[in-house]
């Protein structure tokens, strides 16, 4: 079953995650006695929530805040405010041994699969930490499971015992997929798993996640810049820009009818592999605002080429134009452009 129909079927069942206005602020200090000057909105209000067995894609220039919102998900970094529902259940309001168990069920592939792995440790150990760290098994049980894994994603056994620095940088993402999938978890979440990669090599980590995902009814949260990427392994995409998200809606819809004009600028930008057929660029003007200092009123109205007074007035909220699909944007909820 594809990844697309599994979600479908998935449809009247209660979302696996769930974010709820969720921010997260880092305070800026200055001065001689280090003070707060101020909070950089890394995050800021963002709802969303992911059903079982889909990949819910997420894209945005760099800083706009994906990696600390996943990062937020797992409470490696401290939200502000919000709720984060994982299975009904608050994450923020468990006690330390609660929020322990329920991580098994969420692991994270990091960006990097050179500095994601400790060096010092064989590759059966690092897959094999999360068994040992809650208990799993004994070591010739975890030593069995580890080499199973390692078949699992494309390597071979005999590897066990070596170390990352004898991998290259496609075969240090399986293992860093392998250890993810240690504990059996039900939600991955990858922060640009193959931005590291060759091109060659990205295509084969993308198809190792897609049948993983089919053998074991994974859920996926998916960023990256590339936007075909993103197209290729997504049931549904969301759009960040400066800390907020702009625009939700099924990976078809949104790839074929943007109704956000920043999402509209970033697909104007994949190339098209056909030299005879060209596709007008849409040039943002401007540089993205101080995430310190955003703007009032639409974050996106600085270097809009639709915006208009209540643009700079008022915040849009994450309105529902169509069946699935959210927009925030004044002029886009009236249809207007």
């Amino acid at each position: 079953m594809t990844a697309q129909n599994s979600a479908a079927g998935q449809g009247a069942q209660a979302p696996l995650l769930e974010v709820r206005d969720l921010s997260t602020y880092f305070p800026v200090y200055g001065g001689a006695l280090s003070t707060v000057k101020g909070y950089v909105h890394a995050v800021d209000g963002v709802s969303f929530t992911v059903n079982q067995h889909e990949t819910l894609g997420l894209v945005g220039e760099s800083g706009c805040g994906k990696s600390t919102l996943i990062r937020s998900i797992l409470l490696l970094e401290k939200p502000t405010k919000g709720q984060i529902l994982f299975e009904g259940q608050d994450m923020q309001a468990m006690k330390a041994a609660q929020l322990r168990h329920l991580r098994r069920n969420l692991q994270i592939v990091f960006q990097d699969p050179y500095a994601a792995l400790d060096p010092r440790m064989t590759i059966g150990q690092i897959i094999g930490e999360p068994l040992r760290v809650h208990g799993e098994a004994d070591a010739a049980q975890r030593e069995r499971q580890v080499k199973e894994l390692l078949e699992m994603v494309g390597l071979q056994r005999g590897y066990y015992h070596r170390y990352p620095h004898e991998f290259s940088g496609g075969q240090r993402q399986r293992v860093s997929i392998a250890r993810a999938l240690a504990l059996r978890p039900k939600l991955i979440l990858c922060d640009e798993p193959v931005s590291a990669l060759d091109v060659s090599i990205q295509s084969q980590i993308l198809n190792l996640l897609r049948s993983l995902q089919s053998e074991f009814g994974l859920t996926y949260i998916f960023i990256s810049h590339a936007l075909n990427v993103v197209r290729y392994v997504s049931d549904r995409v969301g759009v960040m820009y400066l800390g907020k998200l702009v625009e939700l809606a099924p990976v078809k819809e949104l790839y074929t009818t943007p109704r956000h004009p920043y999402t509209r600028a970033l697909l104007s930008a994949i190339p098209i592999p056909d030299p005879t057929v060209s596709r007008e660029r849409i040039l943002l003007q401007g540089d993205l605002p101080n995430p310190k200092n955003p703007p009032a009123g639409c974050r996106f109205h600085t270097r809009c080429p639709f915006a208009a007074d209540e643009c700079r007035a008022a915040e849009p909220a994450l309105t529902e134009v169509a069946p699935g699909c959210q927009v925030a944007c004044h002029r886009a909820v009236r249809g207007e452009i």
